[in-house]
């Protein structure tokens, strides 16, 4: 539909990218109002919906509007079942449960690879892709809604139903009784009012902005990397299963390494997948096009430095920000994060535009530079790793040496807790 035209398809990789933008920003308080299984709902209906309908539609505008739907729609269906996961599990394997959703997508993207291989019309392709999705619809009557959330609500006896079916499944008991939960509220500050102490901090405005850049690079440099792989040179297919295996690899290398300081790690492979994007001008310009696979490679570590740094720093941002404001700071810089991506499919087709050899590594020395400039920036972060989330302003300014549980007085704290009467 859009061969002739290769900005056309950047186009529609735009309207694709307002989609996940609009979804950073309504994700969130879906989320809180409906509840997460309500959204996960929605979320999967606008993912198998606009693909079954769009190898008829023939006008782009529409098919523009499917994609901004689609995307709305693929982003619930992961950020989603993330929040349900982690509300589940204790602090002690938060990493784990954040390994296993991020491993399941690098399988889903090789089963479309295979797909894809094997597939070469795009309409049955897409057609195919979306019977998983709709098998998922049916599965998903057999997952219950977090009981965390059905707790803060005061939906307890749902809750409650919840826990014995776990105890249940787990071979234990439930040494407490329903009439002895509660759900306890400190003393609260309005979100306005969060905010306006937010703006008023230089610290936690310059956290802030150093963050968001780094969300903003990261998803430069990851879809940049990913939607344009075609363009690096040789077989579209191993390109893309050797782009799979590097961000498979990063995950793996995260899970391995919580036990080292996050910064640390985030900051080293942001500078180290932008200088080997960096180092692409050397491949693409000195080098025959016979060595394009070591243009292709040092891309792929690109990929692989980014991927570890996007794990990381969904936690870093999370545990940056008091609890008033930390669900709206983190919809607000993965917005940023939307930006980025946004902006990677054009970046990424500037080599249509130059179509010499300095061309086709230009995207990938403006993702390079991006990324080192970000790393190097990250260096300024404060070091969240074994520390409490922070619930009051305070504590987030000083929350490297917040390590231990601390009950805070302050009237700017937002805490919500459930906890279980003493008999």
């Amino acid at each position: 539909m859009v061969c002739k035209d290769k900005f056309m398809r950047s186009h529609i990789l735009l309207s694709h990218f307002f989609g996940s933008f609009f979804n950073a920003i309504v994700c969130g308080l879906l989320c809180d109002l409906w509840g997460r299984k309500p959204t996960l709902i929605v979320g999967i209906v606008l993912l198998i919906v606009p693909n079954v309908i769009r190898p008829w539609i023939p006008q782009l505008l529409l098919v523009a509007i499917c994609e901004f739907l689609n995307a709305t729609g693929s982003n619930l269906s992961y950020v989603v079942p993330f929040t349900m996961v982690t509300e589940l599990v204790d602090p002690a394997h938060r990493v784990l449960a954040s390994f296993t959703i991020y491993m399941a997508y690098c399988i889903g993207c090789y089963v479309l690879l295979v797909y894809a291989y094997f597939i070469r019309d795009w309409e049955t392709l897409i057609l195919v892709v979306s019977v998983p999705v709709t098998i998922c619809l049916f599965v998903i009557a057999f997952v219950p809604e977090s009981p965390r959330w059905l707790l803060l609500k005061g939906r307890t006896k749902e809750a409650m139903k919840i826990f014995k079916r776990t105890a249940k499944f787990n071979k234990t008991k439930i040494d407490f009784n329903p009439a002895d939960i509660s759900v306890k509220e400190g003393k609260m500050i309005s979100f306005a009012a969060g905010f306006k102490i937010m703006f008023k901090s230089k610290p936690m405005m310059g956290r802030f902005f150093i963050l968001i850049i780094n969300w903003f690079a990261i998803s430069l440099i990851y879809y940049g990397i990913s939607m344009n792989t075609g363009d690096l040179g040789g077989n579209v297919y191993v390109n893309y299963a050797i782009s799979t295996t590097a961000e498979t690899v990063a995950v793996i290398l995260c899970f391995f390494a919580d036990k080292l300081p996050r910064k640390k790690i985030y900051c080293t492979a942001m500078i180290v997948g932008g200088t080997a994007c960096l180092c692409t001008i050397f491949t693409s310009m000195y080098t025959s096009e016979a060595l394009h696979l070591v243009t292709i490679g040092l891309a792929m570590i690109g990929k692989l430095g980014v991927t570890t740094a996007f794990f990381i720093i969904y936690l870093i941002t999370s545990e940056c920000f008091p609890t008033v404001i930390r669900a709206s700071m983190l919809g607000l810089c993965s917005s940023g994060a939307r930006i980025g991506s946004m902006s990677s499919s054009y970046i990424g087709k500037l080599g249509v535009l130059i179509n010499t050899k300095f061309g086709t590594a230009l995207p990938l020395i403006i993702f390079g530079s991006v990324g080192t400039f970000a790393g190097i920036l990250s260096l300024l972060l404060p070091e969240t790793r074994n520390t409490e989330l922070p619930k009051t302003f305070e504590e987030a300014l000083y929350i490297e040496s917040n390590t231990e549980d601390q009950s805070s007085d302050s009237s700017e704290s937002n805490i919500a807790m459930v906890s279980v009467k003493d008999e």
